[in-house]
């Protein structure tokens, strides 16, 4: 998981609740070590996925990444973004970093 000094709050899928720093980086911890995204949020008790999460500003989990350093724009657009999912053949999630 990486967007750099974008990342500013996480949230509950299921409930909405704002969730602790400390409680991500705990889980994102145990994801390295064990390489399952599986989580219990502590806010509802409800079964999430880290990717599943709600990251303000967005992040994801992945793979393998594809980075375009300094592009002189903002993001790719709907259409583009489509054109990279079909070129893949697996949705992406489009992620700005900040560094």
């Amino acid at each position: 998981m990486d967007c750099g000094s974008r990342f500013r709050q996480v949230e509950c899928p299921l409930c909405g609740t704002v969730l602790d720093r400390a409680w991500l980086g705990d889980r994102l911890s145990e994801a390295g070590s064990t390489g399952r995204l599986a989580v219990i949020v502590p806010c509802c008790g409800g079964e999430s996925s880290l990717n599943e999460l709600v990251y303000r500003d967005p992040c994801g989990f992945a793979r393998f990444d594809i980075s375009v350093w300094n592009p002189g724009r903002s993001s790719l657009s709907d259409s583009e973004l489509n054109t990279v999912n079909e070129a893949l053949g697996h949705p992406v999630r489009q992620i700005l970093a900040h560094y």
